[in-house]
Parts: C-alpha cells; sequence; structure tokens
C-alpha cells in the first residue's frame, strides 16, 4: 500500500490567472477548468507521483486575486520534480497551463506562478508561502480550509504584512492545527489549514480572517470524484456556479484500488529475465 502521510514542503503552492484570452470570456475559462484541466490533473499526473490535488475557482476580481488557487501535494520535491519533468505526461501537463493562465510578466493581467513552502522563520517575503509546522499529514483526513482575504483599504501594504505576521506568531503555539500554510502578497492573503479532527477550530485562519475583517472566501475542502482516463462520456468536473469552493478532487476509488493492486502484483513478479 501507499504512504498516507506527508510533510508540507511536498505541497505546491498554485495562484493562477487566467489567460489573455479567456480575459472578456472567464464562462470559457471556468468552462476549460471543469471539462479538461481540473480533471485532467489527477487523471494524469495521479500515476507520476500526485498524492492530492485541492483547486479552488475564485470570484472574478479582474486581476485583483487570482483566478484559481491550488494544492498540489506531491510526497516530497524531489518527487514533484521527477513527475513534471522526466515523464511526458508531466511535461504535457505542464504545457497544458499555457492554454488556460496567464505567465507573461508585462500582460494586463498578473502572471500565474507556483512554489513550495518554506519552514515558517518569523518574517514574511511576498509571494513567498510559508508552512507554520513540519509534521507529515494525512490530506486526505481530517479539514483542511481555506482563508482569500484582501488587504483593506486602510491599511498599507507592509502595514498588512506585519499584521499578518503577528497574527501568525500568535497563533502558531495556541493552534491545534497540523498543517498551515500561509502565502502574502502587497493586496491579500492565501492560507490553507489543517487539522486532523473535524471538530478542531482552524486558530490561524480564524484570527487572520478577524485582524484583516476582509474575507473574500472562507471554506473547507469537500470531495469530488473523477473518472478514469479514457472514460467515454466524460464531461469531467461542472465547476460553474462553485466559485470559492474548496474542491479535494479526487480519482474514483475503484480506480484508486485498481492502480494499487497492479502496484502490488508488478512488485511480486520475479525480475529474472
Amino acid at each position: 500500500m501507499f504512504a498516507s502521510k506527508y510533510d508540507p514542503y511536498g505541497a505546491r503552492v498554485w495562484l493562477g490567472y487566467r489567460h489573455l484570452n479567456y480575459a472578456e470570456r472567464r464562462d470559457r475559462f471556468v468552462e476549460q477548468l471543469g471539462s479538461i484541466f481540473i480533471p485532467q490533473t489527477v487523471q494524469q499526473m495521479k500515476a507520476v507521483g500526485l498524492h492530492a490535488y485541492f483547486p479552488m475557482v475564485v470570484p472574478d476580481t479582474s486581476g485583483a486575486l487570482p483566478d484559481e488557487t491550488a494544492l498540489v501535494v506531491y510526497p516530497s520535491q524531489d518527487e514533484y520534480r521527477a513527475a513534471t519533468r522526466e515523464t511526458v505526461a508531466g511535461r504535457a501537463y505542464g504545457a497544458l497551463h499555457g492554454t488556460c493562465f496567464n505567465f507573461e510578466r508585462d500582460a494586463e493581467i498578473p502572471a500565474s506562478y507556483s512554489r513550495f513552502p518554506l519552514p515558517w522563520s518569523g518574517t514574511l517575503e511576498w509571494a513567498q508561502p510559508y508552512s507554520l509546522y513540519d509534521e507529515a499529514i494525512d490530506w486526505h483526513q481530517g479539514r483542511l480550509r481555506t482563508l482569500l482575504a484582501e488587504r483593506p483599504d486602510d491599511l498599507s501594504p507592509e502595514e498588512f504584512r506585519t499584521t499578518v505576521a503577528d497574527v501568525i506568531a500568535l497563533c502558531k503555539e495556541r493552534s491545534q492545527s497540523d498543517m498551515c500554510i500561509v502565502l502574502c502578497e502587497p493586496d491579500f492573503i492565501a492560507v490553507w489549514e489543517h487539522s486532523a479532527s473535524q471538530c478542531c477550530p482552524s486558530c490561524v485562519i480564524q484570527q487572520l480572517a478577524r485582524a484583516v475583517d476582509n474575507p473574500i472566501i472562507c471554506d473547507q475542502a469537500q470531495p469530488v470524484m473523477v473518472s478514469p482516463m479514457f472514460t467515454r462520456n466524460d464531461s469531467g468536473v461542472d465547476v460553474s456556479g462553485m466559485d470559492g469552493k474548496l474542491l479535494d478532487v479526487r480519482l474514483s476509488a475503484n480506480t484508486q484500488q485498481i492502480r494499487e493492486a497492479r502496484h502490488e502484483e508488478m512488485a511480486s513478479i520475479p525480475m529474472d529475465f
């Protein structure tokens, strides 16, 4: 059986801004995400190492906030690099991003990016995610919540960053959570917080939402199942009307069981030829 617990340093934080082709056609962008991009992520990348995938389509803010956020969880950063760079599937998946998202830094729409978190050391650098804890967790058990909040108009970017850092320092030792990743931009924060129990409060998210007092989204991940690759009559995931909903996208259970059974079967075949 595959391991079920991984630390947060293999969780790639993704902030995606829609391609210029969709600047005035957000409905088409959302359709592309649901019919191709989101289901393809797990259909294609699960076989080469993807462990968990938590995307969220963000309500339209005309570029003030990302159009999509995600945690893309691999067992390690090395596993991520091997999956995305050393496989045809990974390279094809990387190319798929360019059909949906903007990466041009001089465009009217901000450039999309993804980064791994660094251990929290007490300071926040812009656009760098930080993990408050080092613990390996079961990403598909317990409760994962997200917060996306804009900077209030009465705070400068530096005051905003200081406020976020102060809340983190206050909550880090008091929280009952076992994972929390925070990313701060000059105009918004994005937070993902996990607890092993459904009953544990999300201390960091709660306190940040109060301190910033300008939350756009505060939501809990809900499982969404997708069909295996090459399934006929597969419409993907209907994300229309799901703005602000954090999704826990998984392959259907029978597909995972078949894959694990095949893995064990192959491992038992003697390699004496």
